[in-house]
């Protein structure tokens, strides 16, 4: 006992608490008894005893670290003085390009408030690459493309107050002195005056009025600019009974060129195959090519959507050369001057040919001919506040809403944003790769500046047709970009190779889930036209993702598989209303290799593909169906729903 006492240390007090210790006790961390000007420590040790933090920061000790962050920080000014030297000398694109269009205001983009669970929902998510890329670019602010400025208008003078109404939208409880009175102008016009006869096949005018419904409702007015509303009640004033007149101040959004256009170009929506038929479509198109010349005698501005629409209707038939002629003489017509009267729809479809000549250079790979118009964008109806869509399940309602255009012309100016952005890179030689993803920075600003309106919500049954297309073709862009900086330099390893890589995977599922979530809403068949080339490239760029993915990796491969698969079938749905679909249906098979497995699926949509995840709800076989009878104004194939759970993507 006496021994384990003997090793223990001897008792001492505590030392009284010093409030501050000098710098040396500090920097060696070891007692200081706080006395002043030298402590007790310092004096036994012999170092210098200093109070304050000045002399503290003189004395601090410099490590391995900070030299290093030091040179880091030099090499990375040193580049950036060099990158800024290059760009003044030899910026392969031109100056105006990334100066501030006159077009364009920048004012600040307000975010909508929102508040509770509803905000996840609201606002679109950015890529999650999107903190990759600052590191990757010079330091540079990037351009940001504010929203372009649309001035809220009245709907002109001129324009009736009622408009034509379709026959199947009549109600036939009605008494019949109501319903004289509520139909009798609608009734009464002659819809067919202008149309070529179809012998033998009988075009009726519920026919008519269906594909005029369905050229609206599933995205002519939303890529073409159209404005139903306007053109329907112009119709109606143009084809009274006994009549020949053109409304005051001349004819704006109808002549008979764009009535035999739009039925050329939306016959392959009718439920008649006889209508459907190519000999049919062709009857509506030369009636329509002759009416040119007494256009150009006297043009208006519904001239440059009718001669956008004949090209449409030869691309999608696979005639190329004569869908670029009629682009060609759209372009050419948006630079007419048509008089002050027609300043507002001509500024208006100025923007419609400038995006419809951007999709096609993009269809096309090819640069873009049209500038960006020196206009801004003012919509001729009156655009009510900003706010979210209806949620409903039935088609009727959807396509009966009663603000259904004013989204769908929202979607439209959406996408003049969008084409003036990606202009820069589309069919472009990439001598600059700091372009193509100063352009990605773009966009994802644009992506994640979206007004309410334009959003893909989780929790809505059905979405707006040119919600959807808007959204491919936000997506479709970034594939298209990211794959032409692959292809330039493929051997490459530089840090944005990886970024670019990923972004592709990205814009494919993104792609994949908004081709079944469409189908699954509409049918393929009502497929916008003009985006079938995204299908071809989604299915091109997983065939590639498939051979590279390494054998290991089975449930890459097993993905992309099912991706090409849905891209196929959604090929072949197409090429029943636009022949052009059926050779990139066969190239896609080929490149593939997988006939036999397409072949033997049918239509029926992979297990994996069905159960995506598509904006955080997982959608099972069940939710997809099998096709139902029309339903609705428009006619068009409905899926029925066996789980409400689910929302479009």
């Amino acid at each position: 006992m006496s021994a384990v006492q003997s090793q223990v240390a001897p008792y001492r007090p505590r030392r009284q608490y010093v409030a501050r210790a000098c710098n040396g006790c500090r920097r060696r961390r070891c007692k200081c008894d706080g006395a002043q000007p030298s402590c007790a420590s310092c004096l036994s040790s012999g170092h210098k005893c200093t109070w304050g933090t000045d002399e503290d920061a003189d004395w601090r000790p410099t490590t391995k670290q900070f030299i290093t962050s030091l040179h880091v920080k030099i090499q990375h000014l040193e580049s950036e003085i060099a990158q800024l030297k290059q760009n003044e000398t030899e910026l392969p694109y031109p100056n105006r390009l990334l100066a501030t269009p006159q077009y364009l205001s920048y004012e600040p983009v307000e975010p909508v408030a929102t508040t509770g669970q509803d905000s996840s929902e609201n606002r679109p998510q950015s890529p999650r690459h999107s903190g990759i890329l600052p590191k990757l670019l010079c330091p540079t602010q990037p351009i940001r493309f504010a929203p372009v400025e649309v001035p809220i208008t009245t709907l002109p003078v001129s324009i009736p107050p009622v408009k034509y109404k379709y026959i199947f939208e009549m109600d036939s409880a009605l008494d019949l002195d109501e319903e004289y009175t509520s139909y009798q102008p609608s009734l009464s016009c002659q819809w067919g005056r202008h149309l070529p006869d179809l012998s033998p096949v009988h075009f009726s005018r519920l026919e008519h009025d269906k594909i005029l419904s369905r050229c609206f409702t599933y995205g002519a007015s939303y890529s073409f600019g159209l404005l139903p509303d306007l053109f329907l009640a112009e119709m109606l004033e143009c084809l009274v009974p006994d009549t020949a007149r053109s409304p005051v101040g001349g004819p704006r959004y109808y002549t008979p060129l764009l009535h035999c256009s739009l039925l050329a170009f939306g016959a392959g929506l009718s439920e008649n195959a006889e209508i459907r038929a190519q000999e049919s479509r062709a009857k509506f198109a030369a009636r329509a090519k002759r009416w040119l010349d007494e256009e150009f005698s006297r043009p208006s501005p519904s001239l440059v959507p009718s001669l956008l629409l004949l090209s449409e209707y030869h691309s999608g038939i696979g005639e190329w050369n004569t869908g670029h002629m009629y682009t060609g003489m759209a372009v050419r017509a948006a630079r007419a001057q048509f008089g002050p009267s027609h300043a507002l729809a001509e500024d208006w479809h100025c923007w419609s040919a400038f995006v419809q000549e951007f999709l096609m250079a993009l269809e096309t790979n090819r640069p873009s001919q049209l500038p960006p118009p020196a206009a801004s964008i003012s919509c001729p109806i009156t655009l009510k506040p900003d706010s979210r869509p209806p949620s409903t399940d039935s088609l009727a309602e959807l396509f009966g809403h009663q603000y259904y255009f004013q989204y769908s012309a929202r979607c439209f100016i959406q996408m003049c944003k969008l084409a003036v952005i990606a202009n820069r890179i589309v069919g472009q030689p990439i001598n600059d790769i700091q372009t193509i993803l100063d352009s990605h920075l773009q966009l994802e600003t644009w992506f994640g500046a979206l007004p309410e309106s334009v959003l893909i919500r989780q929790r809505s049954v059905l979405t707006f047709p040119p919600v959807l297309a808007l959204h491919i073709t936000y997506w479709w862009l970034i594939l298209h970009s990211h794959l032409s900086l692959i292809k330039k330099t493929p051997s490459s390893t530089e840090p944005w190779k990886d970024l670019s890589l990923k972004m592709c995977t990205r814009a494919t599922d993104k792609l994949v889930q908004l081709f079944v979530t469409f189908d699954k809403q509409f049918g393929w068949r009502y497929f916008p036209r003009n985006l079938v080339k995204a299908m071809y490239e989604c299915g091109s760029a997983l065939v590639k993702e498939h051979d590279t993915a390494s054998s290991a990796s089975r449930k890459k491969r097993a993905t992309a598989m099912e991706g090409i698969q849905v891209c196929i079938r959604a090929l072949e749905a197409v090429g029943d209303v636009w022949s052009g679909a059926v050779r990139m249906r066969d190239e896609l098979v080929v490149m593939g290799g997988h006939t036999t497995e397409v072949t033997d699926l049918g239509s029926r949509a992979p297990v994996a593909v069905e159960r995506m995840c598509i904006n955080g709800v997982t959608r099972s076989r069940q939710d997809l169906g099998d096709p139902a009878e029309p339903d609705g104004v428009s006619g068009a194939p409905r899926r029925e729903r066996h789980s409400r759970a689910g929302g479009p993507s």
